[in-house]
């Protein structure tokens, strides 16, 4: 497997995070919204491959620092589109691109990782609280939604 740090637009970026978005939509019922832009603050954009190129997940991370009350005063992330195909899950490469984003944010001296999953997804969930993130109080535009759950990784 190969994680490489692209351009949000990579056509298989774009293609997976549209599978994201639909993959949100049947779960929670409502319709994607596709070919999202690119976020302000992108970060980075993490593509991972097979050896032989076939695209299999992507995350991305985002500057969120000062962007929320709720995050304090500390340098924060937040990680996006965190998708792995249905296909490739269960092997553990979801774990490889959280290891990835978490040295990312490191190196890069934030405090702390935060993401918004949900009660629909049970698998990420059980993942973000394996990995030791702790629930959080709601922020942004999820807030809104009884489904949403909010996670943080300090990371000091």
């Amino acid at each position: 497997m190969k994680i490489q740090d692209v351009q949000w637009n990579d056509p298989e970026v774009a293609q997976l995070r549209n599978e994201q978005a639909a993959d949100l939509g049947a779960r929670y019922g409502f319709e994607p919204t596709l070919d999202e832009p690119e976020p302000a603050g992108l970060v980075s954009m993490l593509k991972l491959t097979t050896d032989e190129g076939e695209p299999v997940g992507c995350i991305a991370l985002v500057d969120q620092t000062g962007v929320e009350d709720v995050f304090g005063p500390g340098l924060t992330v937040e990680m996006r589109k965190v998708f792995v195909r249905p296909a490739f899950r269960g092997n553990g490469y979801s774990y490889l691109l959280l290891d990835e984003v978490e040295t990312i944010a490191r190196n890069r001296g934030f405090q702390q990782i935060v993401l918004v999953s949900g009660v629909e997804q049970p698998e990420a969930v059980a993942g973000y609280r394996n990995r030791g993130y702790q629930e959080m109080e709601a922020y942004g535009f999820n807030a809104q939604f009884e489904t949403s759950l909010f996670f943080k990784l300090p990371l000091a």
